[in-house]
């Protein structure tokens, strides 16, 4: 996957799927989810959880939607990729029960920074569900596919 794939996604206007997912390059680097009592960090584990519930599929972080379609190139470049990548694996070991496999790819932007490919394989694991925003650590939000 190179930046001219997804430059094709945005000149085409494709819409996001149950299989698809798109996500502007900040979608997950605020401390707080847009649910408000969410870490952007069960965020992520929503969005992985739900494709692993269902019938797979792949997240694009770097790619800003619109009412549903690929609206513009959106790089991440706040931090570099490893440690983004590292981060958000993390947010699935802390926040995803059971876990499930995931496959990251960094996509160099021209620009500067990068975009990430998240390919999550449907699982035979699951369900699988979110650590809850709560006080009790037990606490788990189930997620039902895309």
């Amino acid at each position: 996957m190179t930046e001219d794939v997804l430059d094709a996604l945005v000149a085409g206007q494709v819409s996001e799927t149950d299989q698809l997912d798109f996500k502007a390059g900040g979608a997950y680097q605020a401390t707080r989810g847009p649910r408000g009592d969410w870490l952007t960090e069960q965020e992520f584990a929503k969005d992985v959880a739900a494709f692993a519930n269902a019938r797979g599929g792949l997240l694009l972080i770097g790619v800003a939607e619109a009412g549903g379609k690929a609206s513009s190139l959106a790089p991440i470049t706040s931090v570099a990729s490893e440690a983004e990548e590292q981060r958000l694996r993390m947010a699935l070991v802390n926040y995803l029960g059971p876990s499930t496999e995931t496959f990251f790819l960094s996509i160099p932007a021209a620009t500067g920074g990068f975009y990430l490919g998240v390919v999550v394989p449907p699982s035979r694991r699951g369900p699988h569900a979110v650590l809850a925003p709560s006080s009790d650590p037990k606490a788990y939000v189930a997620v039902s596919g895309a």
